[in-house]
């Protein structure tokens, strides 16, 4: 996370993962936690953007044949990611660079 100022992440919706994360996860015995941490499932990039331009940005990635989902929104706050559907909040100490 780059974001100089305190915010809280909040993801509330998610692709479901490719098959080789489950493959992964399931030999070697990870949980959603740490499967999220070090692979992201998948979920690639995510861009912040004022509401207002969200359906502007999602008929541009559309068009140049991307997935995309609103997947939720940014609020002032503790420096964390929090992943609704999985139970899951990163705290700020382990969203630096690696």
């Amino acid at each position: 996370m780059r974001a100089r100022q305190n915010f809280t992440y909040i993801i509330e919706k998610i692709f479901n993962p490719q098959e080789i994360f489950n493959f992964i996860q399931k030999h070697a015995n990870l949980n959603d936690y740490e499967m999220y941490q070090t692979f992201n499932m998948g979920m690639d990039y995510a861009i912040f953007i004022p509401e207002k331009d969200a359906a502007k940005a999602q008929k541009i990635i559309i068009k140049n044949k991307f997935q995309s989902i609103n997947a939720g929104h940014v609020e002032k706050g503790e420096k964390q990611v929090i992943v609704k559907l999985k139970n899951i909040i990163f705290k700020g100490e382990t969203l630096d660079l690696r």
